[in-house]
């Protein structure tokens, strides 16, 4: 009898799921894990046509990038796709980064270091969080008030693909018995992540680097993230990652 898991009940964000076509299988991508560099590799490997110049301004719209998304796939491609997850040979892979430095990465690009007036981080979540922590200078909200305002703010964008928790977005669990399905690798395990992906579609390709569009700052999250941690971002982070860190810690041991 063959020994194939049971398929999954919870499927993850279909707005991050790009399907392998015409494999059994996807990628879901995370938002702040090399998600640029990864939708132009799929979209090589795929031989997906753009249909403008692409930049990082456009790069994730689906219309100038049509990248298989679950989401966005015609009525009769979204049935047999559908039809496809349905069976338990299914195949899921994603990439997940130590979830405390995708946070810091979070606010250190789109909070503290954010330039652009205009944009929806500037006009929205910026002055969303300023008001949660009762700010009344132009002072740039600190890591610790982000946090609160993500924990305790009834807002619409606190869940912010950007900071939102990768299990949320993978609908995963922490537990061994809900990976069946899935090949899950940490940052540090790019190069394999992408040799086997590789191998799954047939190709040869190199990984685009993290200004394969042109320059973009390096935040040093990393690095970065010692000096934004005290007692209480440390327990927030905690608290609203806990699935994330116990499945990080879970794919690294």
């Amino acid at each position: 009898m063959a020994n194939n898991p049971e398929p999954m009940t919870s499927l993850p964000s279909p707005n991050h799921t790009i399907w392998l076509r015409p494999h059994n299988a996807a990628f879901v991508y995370l938002p702040k894990v090399a998600c640029t560099s990864w939708k132009l590799h799929l979209a090589a490997a795929l031989n997906i046509q753009t249909k403008e110049e692409l930049s990082y301004k456009n790069l994730h719209n689906p219309s100038a990038l049509p990248l298989p998304y679950a989401a966005h796939l015609t009525p009769k491609e979204s049935d047999l796709f559908k039809s496809k997850q349905s069976e338990g040979s299914f195949k899921y892979f994603s990439v997940l980064r130590e979830p405390k430095e995708r946070a810091a990465s979070a606010y250190l690009d789109k909070i503290l270091f954010h330039k652009n007036p205009q944009s929806f981080f500037s006009l929205e979540i910026i002055p969303a969080i300023k008001s949660h922590a009762r700010i009344a200078t132009d002072d740039k909200p600190s890591f610790e008030q982000f946090l609160l305002w993500i924990l305790e703010s009834e807002h619409q964008h606190v869940s912010n693909d950007h900071w939102k928790p990768m299990c949320d977005i993978l609908q995963l669990k922490p537990e061994e018995d809900n990976l069946k399905q899935w090949t899950l690798w940490p940052m540090q395990e790019m190069a394999k992540a992408v040799s086997t992906i590789n191998q799954y579609l047939g190709v040869d390709l190199t990984l685009p680097g993290r200004e394969a569009l042109g320059p973009r700052p390096d935040r040093k999250s990393k690095s970065a993230l010692n000096e934004l941690l005290n007692l209480s971002s440390e327990g927030l982070l905690q608290e609203i990652y806990s699935a994330d860190i116990a499945l990080f810690k879970l794919i690294k041991s």
